[in-house]
């Protein structure tokens, strides 16, 4: 009897073990096979290290009104890294209307119209995401503007002829200024250690060449023969508008080339007017068909038709095109991609459509000035894209 009660109480033991082992092995919330249970649930919104440029620079203090604010460098938050090709279409659509604003994800950087309240000047300005505490840069006239690891690029408007839009560049709390480039620097792009630009230190009547150059200013490189515009790179692709001759009437059509200038391939026979790339989609004004706005695959095979309005200034953000109605006194509009939920965003005369985080800059044209506002994506907040403190100091 007291062997079965002992053998029994082996077995009961045995059994007890590995009930408490099995709990013990359990997936909880924090575990790895609940990990890859959430990664599957959240498949298309999953954010990996390769869709992201990190920011390596060592923090910088900038001083902006009289304060000190130190710009952090630790682990950047979501909002703060934006994937390559998010950025790309951000330089593009900006480009496509003179590049006035430009952001890190930290900072923005505009040129504004902040001295005179009300005719645009372009000279240069710095604020953070929320356009708070805004603070000159520079008293240049600028366009084409990019920030790169704590410099900002322009375009120099305020020097004339011969060296009209040399390239230069100030770091973003103000000092170091100079010169990068003479001649004209057009459409900025850039990429890696390298601008993708057009280049008018040899410039014709009507146009400039493509090229490239060190960040520097060095090792400019022609890398095509033809007169162009507009640039957006996708992949290892440049997309431009291309023209053979400087020469009225011979039209800007859309071709492709490799970031080395090999390659070079046209997409498109019609002639085109603006030219946005993202979304793995040209977006451009059709000139052939009273410039509506149409997008084609990146091969030029499928093309569609996305509006009836002729228009201009386009830019393309996320799922929105923003564009002008030139049949409707060029008012500010946008679409979605697929051509659906036109939704006006302002009642008036607009151009010059620049994006920036949660921001849509414009210029309103009136009869005798024009004035730089900025509104939210959805149009609201409509307000002088201007610091109430630099207003009143110049009346």
């Amino acid at each position: 009897m007291k062997n079965s009660l002992l053998v029994l109480f082996i077995i009961f033991t045995i059994f007890l073990a590995g009930c408490i082992s099995s709990a013990n092995n359990m997936p909880t919330s924090n575990s790895e096979d609940s990990r890859k249970v959430n990664n599957t649930v959240y498949e298309d919104t999953k954010i990996t290290n390769e869709d992201f440029e990190e920011d390596t620079e060592e923090p910088t203090i900038l001083n902006i009104d009289n304060n000190d604010i130190e710009i952090e460098n630790e682990s950047p938050s979501i909002a703060n890294k934006q994937p390559n090709q998010q950025k790309s279409s951000v330089v593009a659509g900006n480009n496509n209307n003179y590049g006035l604003v430009a952001t890190d994800g930290e900072w923005i950087v505009y040129a504004n119209a902040v001295d005179t309240g009300g005719e645009s000047d372009r000279k240069l300005y710095l604020s953070d995401m929320q356009l708070n505490n805004i603070k000159k840069l520079s008293d240049d006239e600028a366009e084409y503007v990019n920030l790169v690891n704590g410099w900002v690029y322009y375009s120099n408007l305020s020097e004339r002829w011969p060296l009209d839009r040399s390239l230069y560049r100030i770091r973003i709390d103000g000092s170091d200024r100079e010169k990068v480039f003479d001649g004209a620097s057009e459409y900025m792009f850039f990429l890696d250690d390298w601008i993708y630009f057009f280049n008018g230190s040899d410039k014709t009547e009507l146009g400039s060449y493509l090229c490239k150059m060190k960040t520097d200013g060095s090792c400019v490189t022609r890398l095509d023969d033809g007169i162009g515009e507009h640039i957006s790179i996708v992949d290892d692709w440049i997309y431009f508008l291309r023209r053979e001759a400087a020469i009225v009437g011979i039209p800007r059509l859309l071709n492709r080339i490799k970031l080395d200038g090999t390659s070079k391939e046209q997409i498109y026979e019609d002639e085109i007017l603006d030219l946005v790339v993202t979304n793995n989609m040209v977006y451009f004004c059709n000139t052939k068909d009273n410039n509506k706005i149409y997008k084609m695959t990146l091969d030029g095979q499928e093309i569609e038709k996305l509006n009836d309005d002729p228009s201009a200034n386009i830019n393309v953000y996320m799922d929105w095109i923003y564009y002008t109605s030139v049949d409707e006194g060029e008012r500010l509009y946008r679409i979605k991609t697929d051509g659906s939920c036109k939704e006006l965003l302002h009642d008036g005369r607009s151009f010059a459509i620049n994006i920036v985080g949660e921001w849509v800059f414009f210029d309103a044209v009136f009869a005798d000035w024009t004035e730089q506002r900025r509104m939210r994506l959805d149009g609201s907040d409509n307000q002088l894209a201007e610091n109430e403190k630099y207003k009143n100091e110049t009346e």
